[in-house]
């Protein structure tokens, strides 16, 4: 008796070790083995295609998804590999890769928000190597990439090739995907026409890819008023009216409406390392690029950041403009007394807050805004979002500085501090 009782018991073990080996095995099917299919790219003939596969789940918590890809030619298979992407621990998905299809290949990109771009090369033919394109090939792909049909010339390096074409110079690798410097340089050209010859356009460029790997996105710095001899008194800038009819059509987020109806906007031209250079744009009608005439090309006296605001008192000839930088953790201030036609740097007297140790410093750096009453214009001064100074007369408040000007701007003095 008790010997059956024991295989039973014996029994029942083996059937629940049976069951968690079973759901063992199916666990680790999901999380490890399951394949799953994402997406399908076909080529645009319609004889090759990109199958792209999610291979079980993502390693928790925040690891590596895994991607299975498959090139095929028809029903055969050209080539079959495996990705792992860094992506926060998200799974694979068509946000993780770009296809573009190429006349020897497919050149695959994969994206992940903790890795750089990886790009992988898969020839049609088998091949791992790239020997180059040929003339006519070149042609064909500029034409389709950018509607450019006239390539005057094509010389090979060991860097890849030199290119001339609609009357443009520029550069592209031999890799397979080949990656160019064609709206560069379009770009320049195009600016050579809208900017006179005093301007100073600078040669650096902000580089990053776009949603394809062969479209480049190029952000050009182009200071807007800085003659060439950094000489403004002996010459002066010459601003055509094509540029000024172009920057009217720019989206702008800091402006001042005056009660007859015009508005002065602080419309940003161009960007470079994360600050924005701007014009100063009067819309004699407001909401109207036609009415747009310029006021000033640079009211921030070449520096770059992002406007904060600009304002003007009661008599309509001094007024007040912002700009922060250092990600928007200190701030400038300018003032003008011609309406804009020109700006000059206020510097502030500080305030001379005492630390505890006896030494002396001002935390207030950051103009927030500018405004008349009773003839006197007060200006008032944040700490900016890095400030920690409190004031222990004012309950321990985070504080802002009030300034003061009793002779139209000319001089400002420091009369209080409020809290913020």
């Amino acid at each position: 008796m008790i010997k059956n009782f024991f295989k039973a018991v014996l029994a029942v073990i083996c059937a629940l070790a049976g069951i968690l080996l079973i759901f063992g095995l199916l666990f680790k099917y999901e999380m490890s083995w399951k394949i799953t299919t994402v997406g399908t790219e076909k080529d645009p003939d319609g004889r090759y295609s990109a199958v792209f596969q999610k291979v079980g789940e993502a390693d928790w918590p925040f690891g590596y998804s895994h991607a299975k890809v498959i090139i095929k030619d028809g029903d055969r298979i050209v080539e079959s590999f495996r990705e792992d992407i860094a992506d926060d621990g998200a799974q694979f998905r068509p946000a993780n890769y770009s296809v573009e299809w190429m006349k020897y290949g497919i050149v695959i990109t994969f994206m992940g928000s903790e890795q750089p771009n990886r790009e992988v090369e898969v020839f049609y033919d088998g091949e791992s190597s790239f020997t180059g394109y040929t003339d006519e090939e070149i042609a064909e792909i500029l034409g389709k990439r950018y509607s450019v049909y006239r390539v005057e010339e094509v010389k090979r390096d060991n860097d890849g090739y030199a290119i001339t074409a609609d009357g443009i110079s520029f550069r592209a690798d031999k890799s397979l995907a080949f990656h160019d410097s064609y709206p560069q340089e379009a770009f320049k050209a195009a600016t050579e026409e809208v900017f006179p010859e005093k301007i100073t356009r600078s040669v650096d460029w902000e580089v990053t890819e776009g949603e394809n790997p062969s479209k480049l996105v190029y952000m050009p710095v182009i200071p807007m008023n800085k003659p060439r001899n950094n000489d403004i008194e002996s010459s002066p800038l010459e601003v055509t009216e094509d540029a000024i009819r172009q920057w009217a059509t720019y989206d702008y987020s800091v402006y001042y409406d005056f009660p007859d109806g015009r508005e002065f906007a602080l419309v940003p031209v161009d960007r470079a390392l994360g600050s924005s250079f701007y014009v100063l744009l009067c819309y004699n009608t407001k909401g109207n690029p036609e009415s747009a005439e310029l006021v000033n090309a640079d009211p921030f006296n070449q520096q770059g950041g992002e406007a904060k605001f600009i304002t003007f008192p009661d008599d309509g000839t001094t007024g007040f403009a912002a700009l922060t930088y250092s990600g928007g953790s200190e701030g400038l201030l300018f003032e003008t007394r011609d309406g804009g036609k020109s700006f000059i740097e206020v510097t502030l007297p500080s305030p001379e807050i005492e630390l505890s140790n006896g030494e002396k410093y001002n935390p207030f750096i950051m103009p927030e805004e500018a405004w008349e009453e009773d003839g006197v214009i007060y200006l008032k001064i944040s700490q900016g979002p890095d400030g920690d100074y409190h004031n222990k007369e004012l309950d321990d408040a985070r504080t802002v500085a009030i300034y003061a000007s009793f002779d139209k701007g000319e001089t400002f003095e420091f009369v209080r501090e409020e809290a913020e």
